[in-house]
Order: structure tokens, then sequence, then C-alpha cells
């Protein structure tokens, strides 16, 4: 080419990869070279501070590519744009509150199989109102005291626990008043459980498992069905008060993500 060009390294990516391309983090001085290992079926990432010394490949776990497709592309998306991607792929059930029967219904016609497979990718999101306070009552309940999912509302302080391989881990933040509607989302992402109310994140902690195994039973919405992931027994500890606008996804919703859909929902809810 024409313009005084030149070389200004060796080659960056190894040999056996192809389609390079460079991503620069908005408003920062950070940019990222990602490539696939045409052969392997897999991509890799370095980064750099000056588009001239790069890293060495960031290691896999720090990094995830969808289905490892080949030749991808980064383009910038609103928020907006970007919950509709989400609604349309990783959505796996709604619920909606029915005022007749004064109970959380399931739309559509899909089954709820996924409530007994494993992940290690998985959002709840509702919004809660209680009517009272006192003793335990659970919000949603998903496996067992081993391997599962649950969300429990106890003197005053909303909780949430996962469990595989007979450990939990638990995080919690406190409910200023419970009378009124909060949103509530629980996001489970790869050995990461995080807890927000109302848009915002108020506790995280490392679970020690990178997945939630297979488990069995009923689960769903407004009670414990067996026993439950904080070590809970015994069918019960219905949630005496109101959920509505309840969603699972099968992708970690972000803290941009859930503030959005807070702001969104709550148009509607108060």
């Amino acid at each position: 080419m024409d313009g005084g060009y030149g070389s200004i390294s060796e080659l960056i990516t190894p040999n056996t990869t192809e389609a390079a391309q460079v991503l620069q983090l908005t408003g920062q001085q950070k940019w990222y070279l990602y490539y696939d290992y045409w052969a392997e079926g897999k991509y890799a990432v370095m980064e750099s501070t000056d588009m001239v010394n790069w890293s060495k490949e960031l290691k896999q776990d720090d990094i995830r590519f969808p289905y490892q497709r080949r030749h991808a592309s980064f383009f910038p998306v609103s928020e907006e744009e970007l919950f509709k991607l989400i609604n349309h792929f990783s959505l796996l059930a709604r619920y909606r509150m029915d005022d007749s029967c004064g109970k959380l219904l399931k739309e559509g016609a899909a089954n709820e199989d996924f409530l007994q497979e494993s992940y290690s990718l998985r959002t709840v999101s509702f919004w809660m109102k209680a009517e009272q306070t006192d003793g335990t009552q659970v919000l949603y309940d998903e496996g067992s005291d081993t391997t599962g999912l649950a969300i429990q509302f106890a003197k005053g302080r909303l909780q949430a626990a996962t469990a595989d391989g007979g450990k939990n881990a638990v995080v919690s933040a406190k409910i200023k008043d419970p009378g009124i509607w909060h949103h509530v989302a629980a996001v489970f992402s790869e050995g990461s459980l995080k807890l927000y109310v109302d848009g915002k994140l108020n506790d995280t902690v490392k679970t020690g498992f990178q997945k939630v195994d297979a488990h069995l039973g009923e689960g769903g919405f407004g009670r414990r069905f067996d026993k439950d992931a904080f070590g809970g027994s015994g069918e019960g500890a219905d949630f005496r008060g109101v959920l509505s606008e309840a969603a699972i996804y099968n992708t970690p919703l972000q803290d941009a993500d859930v503030a959005y859909l807070y702001k969104e929902e709550v148009k509607k809810m108060r």
C-alpha cells in the first residue's frame, strides 16, 4: 500500500489461527486481539494498552465464546437491543400473576424440564411484595439441599443459596420496606452467585463449584417443594405475599442488564 506503511512487529498470533480482529473497550486505553484456532474449534484473546505490546493469551477460564463459532465480529448494541436478544434466545420461561387465582402462571406451552437440568449459567428474576414478614418464606425453589438453587425471605432479609455436591453458598440483602414492590434477581455464573435488589448488586460470593448438576423433583415459585438449597426440608414455607413478572434465563445477566430490567419494569409495578 502507498503511504509509508511499515511493519512494527513480528507475527503476533500463532500460525494455526485466523480471522484476527481487534476490539477496543469504550472509553478505555485497552484493546483485545481475538482470533480462532480454525482446526481446534476454539478462540483465544490477547490484551494490550498500546496495540504494540501484547500479553500472552488470556486463560480460557477468563473468556467465553458461545458455541465456539469461527470468524466472530463484535459490534455495539444498546441495552434495549441487547435485551431483545436475551429475551429471544436466553429466556427459558416467563411467569405472570393471574389475578383470578392469585398465582404465578407460566406463559406459553413449553415444559419445565429445565428445572431438573444441570447448568453453569442461570438468572432468576421476579418482583415481590410481602404481606407478612415472620418466619421463613420460600420465594423460589429448584432442586434439593445437595444440588439446586433457592431464594427465601427470612427475618427481613432476602437470601439466595445454591448447592452442588453437598456444598452450598449463600448471599443476602436487607429489605427495608418489604410491604412494597421490590425487584429481585439471583445470578449464578460458573462459580459465582450474585444477589440484586431493585437493580443494584447487594452481595456476591464464590461458590466453590462451576456448575449445578442435574436434580430431581419439582421446582418453581412461592414455596418449598421438598428440600431446598438452604438445607430447609418439608413442603411448605409458603411466601405470604405477591409475586409478579417472574422470569428464568439460561444466561447470567450483568449489572447493566439487571439495572435496565428494573428500570423498565418498575414503571408498571409502582
